[in-house]
């Protein structure tokens, strides 16, 4: 019988799962592979992370056969990448712990970690202009200055060790470093696409590792309004199609850096609480 979808203490209840024919009906074992790759990305720039799923049990639903599996051995062909690393080339102390531990953490076999990783040269703790470790992204009606709501979390943040930096959707759109194109080829110029470029460059060249957007999901500088590749290929963009899609959240992820997410009621909240 087919995974049914979990039941909610709510009361709402799932439809019943129906076997899919095309699985049921087959004579051989499923899964057809006793390994394969379920995902793959990077981390920190330039360290391949892949997922692999192993199934020791499989199921032939003709035979009723199950099948059990006591050993597994998988061997790695290794072939280098062809596209360019990304490095970062700034990192703040209190940041480089956290990224040891989030690769650490995430593996299974550590003990290959040193053989593979990729460790650039990375200046510590700079001190520049547009060096800082913590970004805090508020929307264009909250106060910047001295008396902004975000004063005294500043200060706290600050006295741990980070150095902060509050600015607006706009003044980041705004900003040089959120210009048309990056390395990567992204061309998109409105709030959304100007924001993760600005984080990405700023991860990549001054330190940047933490982030605080303040807003919430119906603020338009967080969401991009896409359409439903269907529509394309059937020649109309009706507008009930169209999606909201956070456009920034992972792309920063994947760098291996930190992305928080509140409104200004729970802000204040925390702010008044700590």
């Amino acid at each position: 019988m087919p995974l049914q979808t979990a039941e909610y203490y709510n009361g709402d209840s799932s439809e019943f799962t129906e076997p899919n024919p095309a699985v049921y009906s087959c004579n051989q074992f499923y899964p057809q592979s006793y390994a394969e790759i379920v995902s793959q990305g990077y981390i920190d720039g330039a360290n391949h992370i892949v997922s692999i799923r192993l199934n020791p049990i499989r199921y032939n639903p003709v035979s009723q056969v199950v099948e059990f599996v006591n050993n597994l051995y998988v061997n790695f062909s290794l072939i280098p990448s062809s596209s360019q690393p990304i490095y970062p080339v700034k990192r703040f102390a209190i940041d480089a712990p956290k990224y040891e531990a989030y690769l650490y953490n995430l593996v299974e076999n550590t003990e290959d970690i040193e053989n593979y990783r990729n460790v650039p040269g990375i200046e510590i703790d700079p001190n520049g202009p547009e060096d800082f470790n913590y970004l805090i992204i508020c929307p264009d009606d909250i106060e910047l200055g001295e008396n902004s709501p975000f004063a005294k979390f500043i200060q706290w943040k600050e006295q741990k060790g980070h150095r902060v930096r509050l600015m607006s959707y706009s003044q980041i759109a705004n900003h040089i470093d959120s210009g048309n194109g990056d390395d990567t080829g992204t061309l998109i110029d409105d709030t959304p696409g100007k924001v993760r470029k600005y984080l990405k460059r700023h991860w990549q060249y001054h330190g940047l590792a933490n982030v605080l957007l303040v807003g919430g999901m119906n603020d338009l500088e967080l969401i991009r309004y896409a359409h439903d590749m269907r529509c394309f290929v059937a020649g109309t963009v009706p507008i009930q199609n169209k999606y909201p899609s956070v456009c920034i959240l992972r792309n920063f992820r994947d760098l291996g850096a930190t992305m928080e997410m509140c409104s200004m009621e729970s802000f204040s909240t925390q702010a008044t609480g700590h």
